[in-house]
């Protein structure tokens, strides 16, 4: 019963979340990409992680300007 009800709001907070990407997609599609990017790198990049980045490399342009090279 628990393990029931936890997976259908687990569903629930999924299309929640997938409503306001959508939106925030359709508002700004390259601050969504920004975003999305980001989070990425938080995801696979720690302080352990060692990263070597060529001169025209997206991620370096992020960190050094703050913002993304591409729209």
């Amino acid at each position: 019963m628990a393990y029931k009800q936890a997976e259908t709001i687990k569903g629930q907070g999924d299309a929640e979340s997938t409503r306001i990407y959508g939106q925030a997609y359709s508002k700004n599609p390259s601050f969504y990409k920004l975003l999305r990017t980001l989070e990425s790198y938080k995801k696979v990049l720690d302080d352990k992680t060692t990263a070597i980045l060529s001169s025209d490399s997206e991620l370096l342009r992020v960190l050094m300007k703050g913002e993304s090279g591409s729209k």
